[in-house]
């Protein structure tokens, strides 16, 4: 009779770890078999452009190169997780990078997020030089650039 306590024990304990794995692991990084292409060379070229926009500097070009720079973090995180937005992407990749470049790279998304939904935010170019900086160190963690 003990000894069937302990098959049940030992079932259940099983099935909850299994549970646990298949929560954990769901929308998780994308296997590299299964990844979409991305091809580095058109990664690059808009970096540069990123960066060409931030040397000619004003409002306009900071802005222009917070979106562009979130789009090209996003296609490349598209390529190896799930999710339905950049948002969701980003919480799914905590694995991807160091804890502190992920949180950079959340900050800068966040900059973004306030350059595209509110007419008049008017940001430095301190605020765009960080946020350009932290999404160039997001894609370097990744090996994009």
């Amino acid at each position: 009779m003990e000894f069937l306590g302990f098959i049940v024990t030992v079932l259940v304990f099983l099935a909850i770890i299994f549970v646990y794995v298949l929560y954990v692991t769901r929308g998780k990084e994308i296997p590299k078999s299964q990844r979409k292409f991305v091809d580095l060379d058109v990664i690059h070229e808009k970096w540069q452009g990123v960066n060409l926009m931030m040397k000619e500097g004003g409002p306009v070009n900071y802005r222009q190169a917070i979106i562009e720079a979130d789009k090209i973090v996003d296609a490349v995180l598209r390529s190896r997780v799930d999710g339905a937005t950049m948002g969701e992407r980003l919480k799914l990749s905590r694995n991807l990078f160091t804890q502190h470049a992920y949180d950079q790279l959340w900050m800068a998304h966040k900059i973004r997020n306030k350059v595209a939904h509110e007419a008049d935010f008017e940001g430095l170019s301190s605020d765009a030089r960080l946020a350009i900086r932290n999404y160039e160190k997001a894609l370097k963690e990744l090996r994009a650039i």
